[in-house]
């Protein structure tokens, strides 16, 4: 029995494959993990750049209507692909800064948001707008499921901010 045990000692046969799979599995989860981050930072990039576009839409205009906003909000969808838009919101509010320097809401708009509401009144705090100016506001929120579910099992939900300042007045709202 000893003579097997150090015959079995001595063999280095398979050690090569052995250490092959040990390495290999480690590096194959290291890349799914590596896609999955870039997958959701992807996610997030595409998300802050459909805000900003949404705001600066919306700032273009003089005034809005409900379905301006949809068209808008579309436009914002159309900027998130590839990724699937099932998540996807946009709430959008024009402000007023008062002479306090809190905001005011002028209208608000959540005809296409989807990860319940916020206060657009947060998004505005300290980015130094003036008493008396104006600012359209926009929160993008979008619940990323991750293609793999390997590191990202969950769905996280990741958020946009954007502000943009009205080309002329304050962006009015209509119910037409």
């Amino acid at each position: 029995m000893t003579g097997f045990l150090a015959a079995f000692a001595g063999d280095r046969r398979g050690v090569a494959g052995l250490e092959f799979a040990m390495v290999a599995s480690a590096m194959i989860a290291l890349c799914v993990g590596i896609f999955e981050v870039s997958q959701a930072y992807r996610a997030a990039t595409r998300l802050k750049g459909a805000a900003e576009a949404v705001a600066e839409l919306v700032a273009m205009r003089t005034g809005v209507t409900g379905d301006d906003i949809g068209d808008i909000c579309a436009a914002g969808r159309i900027m998130m692909r590839p990724f699937h838009t099932g998540g996807l919101g946009f709430e959008i509010a024009s402000i007023l800064i008062l002479e306090d320097g809190e905001g005011s809401i002028g209208w608000r708009s959540d005809l296409c948001a989807a990860n319940g509401t916020t206060n657009p009144e947060e998004v505005v705090a300290g980015i130094g707008l003036d008493a008396g100016e104006n600012a359209v506001v926009v929160r993008a929120t979008y619940l990323y499921r991750s293609p793999l579910l390997f590191f990202l099992p969950e769905p996280i939900t990741l958020r946009g901010d954007a502000i943009a300042r009205p080309r002329k007045d304050a962006v009015g709202w209509s119910a037409s």
